[in-house]
Formats: C-alpha cells, sequence, structure tokens
C-alpha cells in the first residue's frame, strides 16, 4: 500500500507526541512515581511504534517498541524508575527525533540504528523481568530461499514476525479468557465480512482505514454514476434500479450515522466529521441526545470497573 499521501498526517501527529514525551518525560524526572504520567508515556510510545510500523519507518518502529517494554514492566509493578531510566529515555527521545528531522527532510528515517540505547532498554526490561540484563548478540541469518518449497508455510510465518510488546500479548490473553468472542488480529479486508463486530486499532492506523474506506465509497458512487450517464440505453435501464442505488448510496454516507462516541472521558463527547454540514451535525445532536438518555458513558465505565 502507498502510505505516502498519509506522510504529512504523520509528521503532524509525530511532533504531539515526541512533545507529549518531552513534557512527560521532565514531569518523570521529579516525579517517579507519577502513574498518570507514566500511562502517558506509554501510550504516546505505542501510538508511534504503531504509525512508524504503518508508514514502514522499522527503525523507529523498534526503538519505540523497546521503550513501551519498558514501561509495560513499570506499569506491571515489575520496576521502578530509576535515573539511568531517565537518562536513556532522554536519548531515546534524541533518537526519536532525529529520525523526525530525516523524514521532514527526505521522508526517510536514515540508518542509524541506535543500537547502544536499543540494548539499554533491553537490558533494564529483562533485569526487570529477573533475568541478568545481558542482551544476546543476534546471529545472522541465511537469505530467504528462492525455492518454492521453502515457500510452503508462507502464509503462516508471516505473522510469525510481527512484532507485539508484552502488553498486547497479555490483553490479546485476557480477551481470550473474557469469553467475548475475540477473534485476534485481522487483515484489513475482512472488516466488511462479518467476522467482526467491533475493530480496535490505534488512532493513526485507525484514521488511515477510516478514510481509505471512505474515499473507496466515494469512487464506487462516482463510477457507477458514470456508467449510468454513459448513454440513454444505461440511464433507462437503471431507472427500476434507483430504490436499491438510493438505498445503498444512503446506508454507505457517513452523513446517517452522527459522530463517533470518545472513549476514557467522563461525559458523552461526540466528534463529528471533519467535513460536516448542517444535516450531519443534526445527526449528531440527536446521536449525543441518545446517548445522555442510555446512560452510555455510565454503563461503559461501570461494565470496564467489573
Amino acid at each position: 500500500m502507498d502510505v505516502s499521501q498519509y506522510l504529512e498526517i504523520f509528521i503532524d501527529e509525530t511532533k504531539e507526541h515526541l512533545q507529549t514525551l518531552s513534557d512527560q518525560l521532565m514531569i518523570l524526572e521529579t516525579e517517579p512515581d507519577n502513574m498518570e504520567t507514566i500511562n502517558e508515556i506509554f501510550r504516546a510510545a505505542h501510538s508511534l511504534k504503531g504509525m512508524a510500523g504503518t508508514m514502514g519507518y522499522k527503525r523507529m518502529q523498534r526503538l519505540t517498541h523497546d521503550m513501551e517494554n519498558v514501561f509495560q514492566e513499570i506499569r506491571s509493578g515489575n520496576m521502578k524508575v530509576q535515573p539511568e531510566l531517565i537518562d536513556v529515555l532522554f536519548r531515546g527521545l534524541d533518537a526519536l527525533e532525529g529520525y523526525l528531522a530525516n523524514i521532514l527532510e527526505s521522508a526517510d528515517e536514515g540508518t542509524e540504528d541506535n543500537e547502544e540505547i536499543i540494548n539499554t532498554l533491553n537490558s533494564i526490561a529483562d533485569k526487570a523481568k529477573g533475568g541478568t540484563g545481558e542482551v544476546p548478540v543476534p546471529t545472522p541469518t541465511a537469505a530467504p530461499s528462492d525455492d518454492k518449497s521453502a515457500a510452503s508455510d508462507g502464509n503462516k510465518a508471516k505473522y510469525e514476525n510481527i512484532r507485539i510488546s508484552d502488553y498486547e500479548k497479555a490483553t490479546f490473553e485476557k480477551a481470550k479468557e473474557e469469553n467475548i468472542n475475540f477473534v485476534g488480529n485481522v487483515e484489513g479486508r475482512d472488516a466488511f465480512t462479518g467476522k467482526l463486530d467491533i475493530l480496535v486499532a490505534d488512532g493513526f492506523t485507525g484514521n488511515i482505514f477510516l478514510k481509505t474506506v471512505e474515499g473507496v465509497g466515494k469512487l464506487v458512487k462516482k463510477s457507477l454514476k458514470d456508467n449510468i450517464k454513459k448513454n440513454i440505453f444505461r440511464t433507462i435501464g437503471a431507472i427500476p434500479a434507483l430504490p436499491v442505488i438510493n438505498g445503498l448510496s444512503k446506508e454507505m454516507s457517513y452523513k446517517e450515522y452522527g459522530g463517533a462516541l470518545f472513549l476514557g472521558v467522563k461525559k458523552p463527547v461526540v466528534k463529528a466529521h471533519g467535513s460536516s454540514d448542517e444535516k450531519l451535525f443534526e445527526f449528531t445532536i440527536k446521536q449525543a441526545e441518545q446517548f445522555v438518555k442510555n446512560k452510555a458513558v455510565e454503563k461503559l465505565t461501570e461494565e470496564f470497573e467489573k
């Protein structure tokens, strides 16, 4: 997938997350037990990891992945924030800002792997898990074979190389234990097959997915109109199908669904589409009214606190 069109969005959101990291690290330096700050840093690293992975910036993804893992150990109570960690985190922040500077200049993150920072983060995380803190030296691997027999398990192997954090693994296991019909990781194409009711993604990936779907919907609508208007015979032939076409158009229009409910806040907050008009705001207000009447926030809070 060509993600170059999303570069501007990536840059803007990366700047915001790096600013969050900088602000929260300053707080953490003086308040090492501040769990709100620890959670903010974890979320920022997690979001940056997902965004970088989507854009193909593997070095940035790897560094933020390892930062995330360390903060998961802190969140789990396996370790405390120490001056050594603060120092390496600030160096990690400098490295991330260096990657962003390269991206701003050339759309490429550069070639600096920052192995020393990553090894230190991994050593700290390993000690938190009861290990020695020694980071194993990676061994060279053979180049992939062109033999067709080597690709017999290709589909399975494709997913074995996906790097997910310990936090994500624990979340998957917890979801399975809760018996909530958790289906695990899915491809984007599975979103509309009926295999799932709820799709969870980080904000950056989710935004790209939604905008892509919206663009495809507009393309289908335009292509249908253009084909119907190609000649008089097609136009006449389409008349009996107009109720179906109009119904489908209405069903696919975001204007019919209002906005999106924000989760994690104490009062109902509904985010409308950036291209909202009077009609969409009307639906959004009605939607907010239903959220209040049905006590959506209270019910969600009660369910999550069980």
